[in-house]
């Protein structure tokens, strides 16, 4: 077991102590709505995703002992239990609040003249000076990196979290087709609290490759064993090397929140260069222009770095 924030310091753990996330799910009844609090059990997802572990448990074995195609049923369990595994951890919710902030900051700045004029009333009433200089700063430093952050209540955070897995990336994963990846023991591979990850050959130098543009989408299972799903081709089972166990290393060793975990006997982060600071989304201006009118224009986007 071993921290995100240092890769020198690590641990032994159980598995059952690695895997368990008290209360990651639990919704009190008090943050249900007044009419369903009468015999709500806080634990309920808890309970279901452990039937959605269990189904997925048969269907990997089912994998491990056949040949392509596999039957849809397995498909089906797996590719639900893959989707809950990427949502499934503290990094997905900061997701949520990242970009919830980044909105809420731009929205406000949409409307600058407000902002200054709000900026230029509360300097005032503090008996500070209210120049147009020190408006501007007062509203970059309130709406910049360090101002108000957007964080979700958890009761939200577990429904969009569960609705994305289920309505997005489900579908998503189940049109891709499924590879099944050996790997020798030379080449072993790690996971960590945030263990579904994504490639592409041309990532660029973004830190975190979309879903819609990932070339594979993929879960550990062992330190000799994966499974991920492909941008084309076929059902298949197949034997992967160092290269790609060190991409799928990289991978989740930079998405951990907190944990990255493998097996004492093998040293999977060897070798491997992760950045100290985990990635986060940040906007980023691409271009600019003005049209023959005098309008000014700007061409920005979001992206983890």
């Amino acid at each position: 077991m071993v921290k995100r924030e240092d890769l020198t310091s690590s641990f032994s753990t159980t598995v059952n102590n690695a895997c368990n996330e008290a209360g990651f799910y639990r919704i009190e009844t008090e943050d249900v709505d007044l009419g369903h609090r009468e015999g709500h059990d806080p634990e309920t997802l808890e309970k279901y995703l452990s039937v959605f572990e269990s189904r997925a448990d048969h269907a990997i074995q089912h994998l491990l002992d056949g040949t392509p195609p596999w039957a849809d049923e397995d498909r089906y369990h797996l590719v639900n239990f893959m989707a809950l595994q990427y949502v499934r951890g503290w990094r997905f919710r900061k997701q949520f609040d990242e970009i919830g902030t980044l909105i809420m900051r731009r929205e406000m700045l949409a409307n600058r003249p407000t902002l200054d004029e709000s900026a230029k009333r509360f300097l005032q009433q503090r008996g500070e000076r209210a120049t147009p200089k020190t408006i501007a700063e007062f509203v970059d430093h309130a709406y910049g990196p360090e101002g108000p952050r957007l964080v979700m209540c958890k009761p939200h955070a577990v429904q969009a979290s569960f609705r994305f897995a289920l309505e997005a990336l489900t579908p998503m994963l189940w049109t891709r087709p499924l590879r099944l990846l050996h790997f020798a023991d030379d080449a072993p591979l790690l996971t960590g609290d945030s263990p579904v990850v994504t490639w592409a050959p041309d990532g660029g130098d973004t830190r975190v490759v979309a879903l819609v543009d990932a070339a594979t989408i993929t879960l550990p299972l062992a330190p000799n064993l994966a499974v991920s799903f492909a941008q084309s081709g076929h059902d298949v089972v197949a034997r992967a090397g160092a290269t790609r166990a060190r991409q799928i290393n990289t991978a989740v060793a930079d998405l951990a929140d907190r944990w990255i975990y493998h097996h004492p006997q093998t040293s999977p982060l060897d070798g491997l260069v992760i950045p100290p600071e985990k990635p986060h989304w940040q906007d980023e201006k691409l271009a600019a222009r003005i049209d023959e009118d005098g309008t000014y224009r700007e061409l920005w986007w979001t992206v983890q770095r």
